[in-house]
């Protein structure tokens, strides 16, 4: 995958319905390679058709080749080189823990929702035995239910009670929990847990015998599947391979139903993608969450290509660490890991001395390259200065991916050549198996998010009531829309919710506003979810406000919020201290940085600064905020963030509604009026 490219426009998709369409709709539109037919299997081998072939294909084609690895553990905060397992050793390790939870009944069947399904709960960060685990589950049938690793007890006892789970695999740092929840009788079904690798205490264990819980060590489960080995059983496209829970940024997660089918198609339809050009020979490395479909997803597509994936060691200060020792050439992150890196990066620069200038000098002509000439790199100053910001990430990266919220194109195209490398952007909603929309390498346009994948065809449905249509000036807008044989079937015991997201036609909606452009890429423009609206009949797109206030870099974290008996907005803020103490020293106040964040004269200060910088992003009046709360702690300290680090508006809304309540009750901190 080279990095200089070629600036023609990349098309994306094609309008298959020219006839006709109904009102209020746009044309129905899919990728040139499955404009005759949607892909819902391999089409080089049609008899892969659910992710235990894929595993089992793998499995065989790259028996020898190195899979899973491991940085060894050498003490506190000290780790060594990458170990790894072969494909080979990996399919014995599913087969003996697939067997030993058929043999022991850890996955009894559980009927429900006109289903039967056999769950086993995963409650633990990235490490190899999750995919050993993901693969055993494939292999027998069972169906594996993702908990994310930061969610609290009060969520992994709604996600126990609804599936009726009698087992979790986990890290020993989640056990006090489960058996606190059994004691409590909070988590009825549950029975046994398992824990990766750790030892756990002769306390946890008398506990656990206590209140009837079985505690079983990774190893132990080995020991019996290999003493107990099963045959593997049929698995039919249409069976549940996972059950995946959404990260909830509106309030109770939904319980995503996901088949083989669905992930075999959205795996086959990535295969298609040539320009990808994935092989056996690209290390992967896996940070973001597992428990979260698009970074999944993304390792079942490296499986299928025979790719070494290596684990993050599970701590955000040694990433950088397990990057020099993987040396990855694919890296999948989100816009918050993104712009740690671009901060740190910067900070760097700024350590250069004399350097600085003409480092600064040199992106700015690569970027004014990439604009110009879509190239990614300068064969000068790539030898002399970009080598050792790509270094810094192991050396050898072709290209990375970005998705789950919208990058800023300022970081995004500096990363691109600070790095010299294309950075695609995807968007995929978890119904959708998570690899919905994906840019080309080729391709470094911005504020877009590619074109479909083969597994789906997409529409946009008027949303009159936020005044996004199909005929609009500015291109067709309106809230996406897919279907296909990537899209989920239901939510698991919600059908109040399937109701409302997935339609008699197939049509997963999914409560995001887009717009289609000319080449048929789409961009994403707003969220339904995000809108609140005032007392004068405005609707407020509180993401897209947020992120218009973000290009200042005073903020840290933002929540914007208007109430609709109001005319105006209020919002919370997480400043960045050194900009806040710097302010304060001009203005002459003292006090510790708790004193100074409630300062009505440093509030009004901050607040008139942040609004320039929203007038400069060309906001309406009525989307800027009148008065303003300082917050020391972050919003993840305080649980309002997602796993990807989307903000939780309802949580957060509850969380500051005192502090809400108190800013309209004095009116605005700087202009108009009370209303």
């Amino acid at each position: 995958m080279g990095c200089a490219h070629s600036k023609r426009k990349a098309l994306y998709a094609i309008p298959i319905n020219t006839d006709e369409k109904p009102e209020g709709e746009t044309h129905i539109y899919r990728p040139l390679t499955a404009k005759d037919g949607l892909v819902d299997c391999f089409r080089d081998d049609p008899s892969i058709k659910t992710v235990k072939d894929i595993y089992l294909r793998s499995f065989e084609k790259f028996a020898e080749r190195p899979f899973v690895g491991t940085r060894e553990h050498k003490g506190i905060d000290s780790f060594g080189e990458y170990k790894f397992k072969t494909y080979k050793q990996v399919q014995e390790i599913a087969r003996q823990i697939g067997s030993a939870i058929d043999h022991l009944s850890l996955a009894p069947i559980v009927r429900d929702d006109h289903m039967k399904n056999r769950f086993i709960g995963i409650w633990a960060k990235n490490r190899e035995e999750w995919i050993e685990l993901d693969a055993a589950c494939a292999l027998y049938n069972f169906t594996t239910v993702p908990i994310y690793a930061t969610l609290g007890p009060k969520i992994v006892k709604f996600i126990v009670s609804q599936t009726k789970m009698s087992t979790i695999f986990c890290t020993s740092d989640h056990v006090d929990d489960l058996i606190q929840g059994v004691k409590e009788g909070e988590l009825e079904t549950l029975k046994n847990v398992v824990i990766f690798g750790e030892k756990i205490g002769k306390s946890q264990h008398q506990q656990a015998e206590k209140y009837h819980l079985n505690l079983f060590l990774w190893e132990e489960l080995l020991e019996r599947g290999q003493d107990n080995m099963k045959d593997l059983p049929e698995v039919k496209p249409e069976d549940v391979y996972t059950l995946c829970y959404t990260s909830g940024t509106t309030g109770t997660p939904k319980g995503t139903i996901l088949t083989h089918r669905n992930q075999t198609a959205a795996i086959a339809a990535t295969n298609e993608r040539e320009d990808l050009k994935v092989d056996e020979n690209d290390v992967y490395y896996s940070y973001l969450p597992l428990a979260h479909c698009m970074e999944r997803s993304g390792i079942l597509y490296m499986i299928n290509k025979g790719t070494k994936v290596c684990f993050t060691t599970g701590e955000k200060r040694t990433m950088m660490e397990d990057l020099q020792a993987s040396k990855p050439t694919i890296f999948f992150g989100v816009p918050k890991v993104y712009m740690t890196i671009y901060n740190g990066i910067q900070k760097k620069i700024s350590q250069q001395g004399a350097m600085a200038p003409f480092i600064k000098m040199a992106i700015k002509q690569k970027l004014l390259n990439l604009k110009l000439r879509s190239k990614y790199t300068h064969a000068v100053y790539d030898k002399l200065i970009f080598n050792k910001f790509r270094a810094a990430m192991g050396g050898n990266l072709r290209y990375c991916a970005t998705g789950a919220a919208p990058l800023d194109p300022e970081i995004l195209n500096f990363l691109r050549v600070v790095w010299c490398i294309p950075i695609v952007e995807g968007y995929g909603p978890t119904e959708g198996c998570a690899i919905t929309f994906l840019t080309r390498p080729d391709d470094p346009t911005n504020r877009q998010v590619g074109g479909p994948m083969g597994c789906l065809e997409y529409k946009l449905v008027d949303e009159k009531e936020m005044k996004y249509t199909s005929k609009d000036k500015e291109g067709p807008r309106g809230e996406i829309c897919f279907r296909g044989p990537c899209a989920f079937p239901s939510y698991f015991k919600n059908p109040e919710k399937t109701k409302e997201g997935l339609d008699k036609d197939g049509w997963v909606h999914t409560g995001d506003i887009g717009m289609i452009n000319p080449n048929g890429s789409l961009s994403v423009i707003d969220k339904k979810k995000s809108m609140f609206k005032l007392a004068q009949g405005e609707y407020v797109a509180g993401d897209k406000v947020e992120e218009a206030y973000k290009k200042n870099d005073l903020i840290k974290e933002m929540f914007i919020y208007g109430d609709s008996s109001k005319s105006y907005l209020v919002t919370v803020v997480v400043p960045e201290q050194d900009k806040i103490e710097k302010i304060a020293s001009e203005m002459g106040l003292d006090g510790s940085y708790g004193d100074l964040l409630k300062n009505n004269d440093l509030k009004r200060r901050v607040l008139e600064d942040l609004n320039k910088t929203a007038e400069a992003q060309q906001l309406n009046g009525y989307e800027i905020a009148k008065h303003i709360c300082l917050e020391s702690k972050s919003f993840e300290e305080n649980d309002l963030m997602t796993p990807t680090q989307k903000l939780k508006r309802g949580d957060a809304k509850e969380k500051y509604s005192q502090i809400i309540e108190s800013m309209y009750e004095s009116g605005p901190l700087i202009g108009g009026d009370r209303q």
